[in-house]
Formats: structure tokens, C-alpha cells, sequence
């Protein structure tokens, strides 16, 4: 007969093993189902009897709170059971299938600020509810925390009390206990001597959130031997300044520097995003555009101030008041001048009631709008492709508002593209989209898989590269059609968009669609 621990979990095969015991991967033949959970071997480090029943009571009272915080979290794995047999104590918690973080970076690689931000954001909530609960995780780092598969949210495992309860002691009649939980480099100072706080998990957070920008351990890291603070910014240069003094702040080497809660560090982070997000709603244009009339001014020869004129030199002897008249009559003269070679030749076909200064605006106009055979090139957006000295310019620009920054920029465009009015948005494109195009990160796109989309679905499909990393668009449209989308998190301003956050297959896909849609005239303007 099968040999079963409380004649009812079979051991599948084992997880990992530790000081404190084992790790099981089991089956429950009790279930209808034979549910898959976890079974922790936990074992005493004092093998006095004496300690038996003290040990027992402890195990007993942690198990309690671990079932408790468990049902009340779904970030949390649910405790199934408890029991102890043989003078080994046992666990059954609910299976989380996975990756632990630690896996994630050795697979795939760090992580970009913005998902490093969104983790953050996921997790904090958690740690907020279990120290609500009295309860100090203790012993948070990459190889405890799980990206859950069903739904890639991060889950909280193995909490250091019960682990610590295994290590009691008596001393003089008094329970102690003999070890410090915790993982070296993780585990803040006032951890190390028994002392932990909330900050404690706090503090582990942030360099666990260090661990993924950079994949290096603390204990890789060096430390200002003035202050004992983690240096880290050096391996990743290109994070954004706000989300790296949020995690200096989380790692500082005193409690009393760090945010005092878990809650108060997703707040900092949260009006970070919300700095972002001040942009979304604005217009389409972050200047503000001129009016007519004061373009017409700007562009326009129009009358000629006096200011303007060069200085003419009266002859001896005139007065002031013919000085005066003289000056005056000069003003007059360039003003008209300029007035009559600004008029169309068609004017005097034009309706009676269009004044000069109506033509004006009406050319002003012209001179506003970009031609669509000429792209425009915006400070800011050139900018964003040279963030990175010597580094390939990488075409980011939107469809209204900025033009291309790769050689494909000068490419001819069809006329036909400028004559024709702009093709209407449907009215769904803002609230779906079936395709998240989440795979030009993974594979280069090919140009069948182009043919027959219009000019917004390839802006769209092209912008969305930008949009996975968290950047803000110009374009008002664009902006809300992103916005509607569950997987986008905005954090760069468009001129703040760090360039290399784009990857090698990411930089390929944007310069191929870019220079597809200038071959076919399939720019959306709207």
C-alpha cells in the first residue's frame, strides 16, 4: 500500500529542500479531483521533548494567522491543512503555478521600468493587507514571490513566522528563538539583530524590485562605505528618475528614512503614474497653437512697426513735428507695399465681403498645416531617437504630430495621400482590439501581415511597440484609443521616452511598418 502523510497527500516529487526542512509538490487523494497543493516539512531545531509542546502551540498559532491572511487574499496561497506526524511538523498550502521571479529573470532576462513599476504596483496592495493583519512577511525576495500563469499577478509565498517558531528555544524558562529569519542582503539591519518593523518587508521589496532593473543580488552590489547605502543606478543608467528615488527610498539603511508602510511607498508610485497621466487628457498638441490672428502677425509681412525700420538719418535744421510726418509717411509706404504683394492674384475674384486680413489668415493657414509631402521633424521627437549616443534612431513618431526620425523618413509618398480626406476612426477602435500586437516584441512582422490594414491600423499597430513600454503620445487619438486598452500603463512623456527600452526586434518591426506606410502613402492625418 502507498505510503501517505495523513493517509491522504501522496508526494509527487520535491520543490526544494532548506534548514528548516522540504518542500513537496503532492496530491490530495481525499479531493474528487486529486487537487495538486504543497507540502511543507517543517522541522524543529531542538530535538529536546521538552521543547515538543511549545513548539506544537507556536506552530498551532502561526498556522492560524497563515489561514487567516490566506483566505482573505487572493495574491496569497490558501492554507488547506495542518497537522504534525513522526515529530515532523506539516504544511498544505495551495499550489500556485508558475514562475518565481527569480526564474523570470534567468529566462528571459531584467526587466523595463515599466513593468518593474506595475509589479510594484500589484504587490504593495498585498503587503498593505497582511501588515493590516499584524503579520511581517520577513523574508521577501525574488525566489518568494511567484508570477501566478493564469493571470500574471504576483503572489506572496513562504512567510518567515513559521519557520521561526521551528527554531524556539527555551531559556530559563522563557521561549527564544535561536535563528534570525531572513536571506543575507535582503534582509535590512534591523532584521539581522531580531528587531524586524513593517518597513523591514519594505525594504527587502525595493531591492527585489532592484534585483529585477538589474539582475544582480545584493550581495553583488557595492555599498557607499560612508552611509552603507546599495549603489545600483550605475547598472541601469536609463531608468526614470522618479521611480529610482522611490527605491532609494525603500532600501535607505534606516528604518526611519524608509516609507514607514507598504502603503505609503504605492502612493509615491501612484503619483508618479499620475504625473503621467496628466497628459492624456490634454490636446493633441502640447504647445497651444497661435490664433489666426496672431499667426498672421507672426508669419504674415503685414504692417511694418517702427521699430523695425532702419534708422534714417534727418537732415539738420527740420523739426520735430516734420520729423514726425516724415517717419510716419515711410510706415505708410512699407505697409502698403507689403499689403499689396501678399494678395493673391485670385482676390479680386474672391466674395466681396473677404477683407485683407480674412486672405491673410486664410494663407496662414496653409503655412500652419503639415504638407504631406514634406514631414515635419519636431524637436522633442528627434530628440527621443538620439537619446542614446551612437545608438541607431528608432522611429517613434505618432501620425499628426511629428514625422519620421529613421532613414525612412524621406521616402516619397503617393499625392494622393495629402488630396484625399482622412479616413474616419470606427467608432469600436477605441474601446477593442482584438489584436494587442504584443508579439511584434517576439518576431519580426513580414509585409503580408500588412497588406490590407488603413492608414490608423498600421499608426496603431506600429505605435503600439512605444505604447507597451509605457509612452505618452501627442496625438489626441491615439492617446484615447491606447488608453482604452487593459494592458497599457503610461508613463514617459513623449520627449522623456527613453530609447532603449526598445529592443533590437522591437527597433526592426517600427522602421519596417514606417517604411511601408510612406511607400504606400498610408500615414493617417487626421
Amino acid at each position: 500500500m502507498e505510503n501517505l502523510l495523513a493517509s491522504r497527500y501522496r508526494l509527487i516529487k520535491p520543490l526544494g529542500q532548506g534548514g528548516f526542512g522540504a518542500t513537496y509538490l503532492a496530491e490530495d487523494n481525499q479531493m474528487p479531483s486529486n487537487r495538486l497543493c504543497v507540502v511543507k516539512q517543517l522541522c524543529p531545531q531542538a530535538n529536546d521533548p521538552l521543547h515538543l509542546p511549545l513548539i506544537q502551540d507556536r506552530f498551532r498559532r502561526e498556522a492560524t494567522i497563515l489561514e487567516d491572511v490566506g483566505r482573505g487574499h487572493s495574491q496569497i496561497p490558501d492554507l488547506y491543512a495542518y497537522f504534525n506526524e513522526d515529530g515532523q511538523f506539516y504544511l498544505v498550502q495551495e499550489w500556485i503555478e508558475g514562475a518565481t521571479l527569480g526564474n523570470s529573470v534567468a529566462q528571459q532576462g531584467c526587466w523595463s521600468e515599466v513593468a518593474v513599476q506595475n509589479f510594484l504596483i500589484k504587490i504593495l496592495p498585498t503587503l498593505t493587507y497582511i501588515h493590516s493583519k499584524g503579520v511581517i512577511h520577513r523574508d521577501i525576495k525574488p525566489d518568494n514571490i511567484i508570477l501566478r500563469s493564469s493571470d500574471q499577478h504576483p503572489v506572496l509565498i513562504d512567510f518567515g513566522a513559521v519557520r521561526e517558531t521551528m527554531g524556539t528555544a527555551l531559556n530559563q524558562g522563557h521561549s527564544t528563538n535561536t535563528i534570525i529569519i531572513g536571506t543575507p542582503g535582503y534582509m535590512p539591519q534591523e532584521q539581522g539583530v531580531g528587531r524586524p518593523v513593517f518597513a523591514s518587508d519594505v525594504y527587502s521589496l525595493g531591492l527585489t524590485a532592484i534585483f529585477l532593473l538589474t539582475g544582480k543580488h545584493p550581495t553583488q552590489l557595492s555599498h557607499d562605505p560612508s552611509t552603507g547605502e546599495v549603489i545600483w543606478r550605475n547598472h541601469v543608467p536609463k531608468v526614470g528618475e522618479s521611480l529610482s528615488d522611490i527605491l532609494d527610498q525603500a532600501i535607505c539603511t534606516h528604518a526611519s528614512g524608509r516609507f514607514a508602510t507598504a502603503q505609503a511607498m504605492l502612493e509615491a508610485l501612484q503619483q508618479n503614474r499620475a504625473h503621467a497621466q496628466t497628459l492624456i487628457n490634454a490636446p493633441a498638441n502640447f504647445a497651444p497653437r497661435l490664433t489666426h490672428e496672431a499667426s498672421t502677425l507672426v508669419a504674415a509681412p503685414g504692417p511694418v512697426a517702427a521699430t523695425d525700420l532702419p534708422a534714417i538719418a534727418a537732415p539738420q535744421g527740420i523739426s520735430d513735428w516734420q520729423k514726425m510726418l516724415l517717419t510716419g509717411s515711410m510706415v505708410g509706404a512699407f505697409a502698403l507695399a507689403a499689403i499689396v504683394l501678399m494678395r493673391p492674384p485670385s482676390q479680386e475674384a474672391e466674395p466681396s465681403g473677404l477683407s485683407p486680413v480674412r486672405a491673410e489668415v486664410e494663407q496662414m493657414d496653409l503655412i500652419d498645416a503639415p504638407s504631406a509631402e514634406t514631414p515635419i521633424i519636431s524637436d522633442n521627437e528627434a530628440g527621443i531617437a538620439e537619446a542614446t549616443s551612437g545608438s541607431s534612431s528608432i522611429p517613434v513618431t505618432e501620425s499628426s504630430d511629428a514625422a519620421a526620425t529613421s532613414d525612412f523618413a524621406s521616402a516619397p509618398r503617393e499625392p494622393s495621400a495629402s488630396a484625399d480626406p482622412p479616413e474616419p476612426f470606427p467608432e469600436t477602435s477605441y474601446a477593442s482590439n482584438l489584436d494587442d500586437y504584443s508579439w511584434l516584441s517576439q518576431r519580426h512582422v513580414v509585409e503580408s501581415e500588412l497588406r490590407g490594414k488603413t492608414a490608423w491600423q498600421l499608426d496603431v499597430m506600429r505605435n503600439s511597440i512605444f505604447a507597451r513600454h509605457g509612452r505618452l503620445f501627442k496625438d489626441s487619438q491615439l492617446q484615447t484609443y491606447f488608453n482604452q486598452q487593459p494592458w497599457y500603463q503610461p508613463i514617459y512623456m513623449p520627449d522623456e521616452f527613453p530609447s532603449s527600452l526598445i529592443s533590437p526586434v522591437e527597433e526592426k518591426n517600427a522602421a519596417f511598418i514606417l517604411e511601408y506606410q510612406n511607400r504606400n502613402g498610408l500615414r493617417h492625418v487626421p
